[in-house]
């Protein structure tokens, strides 16, 4: 039985689980990568999720080649296919022949829409947004290691 350790308090948006059986050797295993976005922009990746628009989320969506094309205030503005349900999706990189995440998507600009809005090329008024591995790599520890003593998890004031 897996057991949601954090959050604590039902506004949270955010949770961590504990698996009852670990799943690393069946499935495999991703790891963090930091990655310095700045001058190597635009930073091709690739975006796995569960976009709503795929049979109402249900299915898996992968878009490859992708670009995040500027930093702005830390955040990570990109192009990749992406809706409603996605957020919390991985940016994926391959690097020196393994997969690792570099960026978690975090939302869209939508300015005032209420859906999804779908453009044919990159504007930074409708980007996708996500942030870097950075930012939320030492939160992860942070709140796992709370986790292990059954505490609820501190403010993350890190987190944009």
């Amino acid at each position: 039985m897996s057991k949601a350790l954090w959050p604590k308090r039902r506004s949270e948006s955010r949770a961590i689980v504990r698996l009852a059986q670990p799943v690393g050797d069946t499935f495999g295993k991703i790891g963090v990568h930091t990655v310095t976005f700045e001058g190597n922009l635009p930073y091709t990746t690739s975006l796995v999720g569960y976009s709503l628009d795929r049979n109402n989320g249900n299915d898996p969506t992968l878009h490859r080649g992708c670009y995040v094309h500027e930093v702005v205030d830390g955040r990570l503005y990109h192009d990749c296919d992406a809706t409603a349900g996605v957020s919390g999706g991985p940016l994926l990189n391959l690097i020196n022949g393994n997969q690792y995440i570099v960026g978690m998507t975090v939302s869209e600009f939508r300015r005032g829409s209420n859906g999804s809005v779908t453009r044919d090329g990159y504007s930074r008024e409708y980007a996708n947004v996500a942030i870097p591995s950075a930012g939320f790599a030492s939160v992860v520890t942070t709140l796992l290691q709370t986790a292990d003593v059954d505490v609820a998890a501190p403010q993350a004031a890190d987190v944009l």
